[in-house]
């Protein structure tokens, strides 16, 4: 909308206020009142004054009177002068404000004309050849939904971008041929500018108002080393997706569907994943320093070799879960479920953490002096959680 219309709009608005019809009938019955009361009261001096010259009244008091009566008179006949140069400055006000009405929706039908333009412009951009000419149309569609305030476009928009990662990323996808095996092997490559900058506008914590709202499905992106660290990606389906190498430090996945994902290698360092879905995802190798993952669920999840120094896995659910080889020193486990977890050479695990889990029932890889201290102190941690269900 243009800004200076719509001041010059409002402004009128302000300045243009009619005088209220009642105030102007009152005025002219209280000054009609005033002169019927005069000519009742003073009739017999007015008939003295004009057609006996005044000889009843020497001192020329009645005289004074006449004068101050015709002062009001004069008043009043300005007054209503007045009031119709102030009615017609009123007309002239009235019409100024339904030019500026008229000009503030033309400006308004220009601007969504000028959107539809842009709009369908950037969509045709989207498809392209060049990566440049594509970025244009994203960052287009962007400003768009920064400037609307329509929520419906935004999320139209917001869908335009995740059907977009989600085709280009499927390009990334190439096969090599295994020389032994003789069959194709499938191989992703990295993120390309586009697909990166289109994350960026999604999930950066600067444009988190526009878009988080509104649920982004991103079910098997392929986003191999992405950079989205400190990304909110709250309300975010990423099952089954590709994330091998990605930077998401400091990122907020609270919630979000990571079903199956591939986070082989990422960095996750600091990263919010309470109550996330993480079952079968892959963290092998993956960086977990001091990420929350408080209430997450890690059923079967694959956790070799990650480290987990400083993690919160508070009231998680391992159950099945491979920790073989991960590094888990000053992790918190407290109340989690280790329900079938393998904890085959996880380093630096204490007997003060297994102490404090939930369950550890059927968890191998446990050392044996451990598990016989276990026995002894909370034997209850080797049991069936499950009374109702039978144990082989």
């Amino acid at each position: 909308m243009n800004s200076e219309a719509f001041l010059k709009y409002n402004n009128l608005k302000i300045l243009y206020k009619p005088t209220p019809p009642w105030l102007i009938g009152t005025f002219y019955m209280l000054v009609s009142l005033a002169i019927f009361t005069f000519l009742f009261k003073y009739w017999n001096e007015l008939v003295d004054l004009f057609f006996h010259n005044g000889k009843d009244d020497p001192s020329g008091e009645f005289l004074k009177v006449i004068l101050t009566v015709a002062g009001g008179v004069l008043v009043y006949f300005t007054y209503r002068a007045t009031m119709r140069r102030a009615r017609a400055s009123e007309r002239t006000a009235e019409a100024q404000l339904e030019t500026a009405k008229a000009q503030l929706e033309a400006t308004k039908a220009h601007r969504e004309e000028n959107q539809i333009q842009r709009f369908n412009q950037a969509i045709e951009q989207l498809g392209h050849k060049e990566a440049s000419v594509r970025m244009g149309g994203i960052y287009t569609l962007h400003c768009i939904a920064k400037e609307s305030d329509d929520m419906s476009l935004r999320e139209n928009i917001c869908n335009i971008f995740c059907s977009y990662i989600r085709d280009r990323s499927q390009r990334l996808i190439v096969y090599v041929d295994d020389p032994i095996s003789d069959e194709s092997e499938e191989n992703i490559k990295p993120v390309t500018v586009d697909i990166q900058a289109v994350c960026e506008v999604l999930f950066r914590k600067e444009n988190s108002g526009i878009y988080q709202s509104f649920k982004k499905i991103l079910t098997n992106a392929k986003l191999r080393e992405i950079q989205l660290d400190h990304a909110n990606c709250i309300n975010t389906e990423l099952n089954h997706s590709y994330l091998q190498r990605a930077n998401l430090n400091g990122s907020h996945f609270e919630g979000a569907n990571l079903l199956s994902a591939h986070l082989e290698r990422a960095c996750l360092s600091g990263a919010h994943m309470e109550k996330a879905v993480l079952v079968e995802a892959h963290l092998e190798d993956a960086n977990l320093y001091s990420t929350h993952l408080e209430g997450a669920t890690l059923i079967n999840a694959h956790l070799q070799g990650a480290g987990l120094t400083g993690a919160n896995l508070d009231k998680a659910c391992l159950v099945g879960a491979n920790f073989e080889g991960a590094r888990i020193n000053y992790t918190s486990i407290q109340g989690s479920i280790l329900s079938g977890s393998h904890l085959e050479g996880v380093i630096d695990i204490t007997l003060e953490q297994l102490l404090l889990t939930q369950t550890i029932f059927r968890a191998t890889g446990i050392p044996e002096e451990m598990l016989a201290e276990i026995s002894k102190l909370k034997p209850e941690l080797l049991e069936n959680p499950d009374p109702h269900k039978k144990k082989d």
